[in-house]
């Protein structure tokens, strides 16, 4: 949940840099990373695993660039806890690179793909 702060003094516009994401679909990257996340909005809480690839390219400030993918993740009402559909995302991904436990996702090589572009125009890399 977000909170306001009011210890900041906004100074306007400043430069970023411009990351041309076209260049890198189609590349290989393995994935890093994953880990479960919880949203709670409007009292409503709902999960999704977040996976993240190794570093593709870093930016001129020396930052990470990443693909990063987010999967729906689902309470179980009838057995408890917290898992995935069987026909969803994630149970797809899984067949798609033959991984049996989800914890085996680690070191899996994907292909680089960009999303489709959000209400500014930015596109995100994804895979």
């Amino acid at each position: 949940m977000a909170k306001e702060v009011t210890n900041v003094e906004l100074k306007g516009e400043i430069e970023t840099e411009i990351i041309d994401v076209k260049k890198y679909v189609g590349k290989k990257a393995k994935i890093s990373s994953f880990k479960v996340m919880e949203n709670d909005i409007d009292g409503k809480q709902s999960y999704y695993l977040n996976v993240k690839t190794e570093a593709i390219d870093v930016t001129k400030e020396g930052k990470d660039i990443t693909a990063s993918r987010n999967f729906s993740l689902k309470f179980d009402t009838v057995n408890g806890g917290v898992g995935w559909a069987s026909a969803g995302n994630l149970a797809n991904f899984l067949n798609e690179h033959a991984i049996k436990d989800y914890k085996e996702i680690i070191d899996k090589e994907v292909v680089v793909l960009t999303t489709d572009a959000d209400k500014n125009g930015q596109k995100w890399l994804t895979f």
